[in-house]
Parts: structure tokens; sequence; C-alpha cells
């Protein structure tokens, strides 16, 4: 199943809010999307994109496109593997 490009746009988006890299969120993608994942270059091409635009309004078929059930799936796994990816080191770390 080819991962949908929306859907890993707003995992970048995600991440490039929570304070993520670039690099950091490439190997995320990697990680939740293996080999459809976006390539280095798109990561860093959408992070100058979101540094550069303070505010985009959608239009009623911008938010019908998302289907938010599937953006809210595609979320919580990315987030639950960020997590995971985030976490997991220091839970070893402390061990």
């Amino acid at each position: 199943m080819m991962a949908d490009n929306k859907e890993q746009r707003v995992c970048v988006k995600f991440c490039f809010l929570l304070g993520k890299s670039a690099a950091e969120t490439v190997l995320m993608l990697q990680e939740a999307f293996k080999e459809e994942a976006l390539s280095k270059t798109q990561v860093y091409e959408w992070y100058s994109h979101f540094k550069g635009v303070k505010c985009h309004v959608r239009t009623s078929q911008d938010l019908a496109d998302l289907q938010p059930a599937k953006m809210m799936k595609t979320l919580k796994k990315f987030a639950n593997q960020s997590v995971q990816i985030i976490v997991g080191p220091l839970m070893r770390f402390l061990r």
C-alpha cells in the first residue's frame, strides 16, 4: 500500500511544530513508512516551507480531502512510534 504524501506531510508538520529537526523527522518517517517514506530532500523542502509560512487558510475542499479519521490514525501511529524512539533509549539508560 502506497503511503499518502498528505499523511506524511501532516507528520512532517507535526514534528516541525514539536520542534524536531528535519534530520530527526527523516529518521522517524523512515521508521514509520519504511521504503514509502518521503525523501530527505522532500522533508527539508517542507521544513523550509513551514518556516516561511505564518498561517495557511484552508478551503472546505482542503479539509474534505484530509479524511480526518485516516489522519488521526496516522498521527496516533506516528506519535506512538516517535515516543518509542525518544523514550526507549532513555528508559534503557535509566535501568
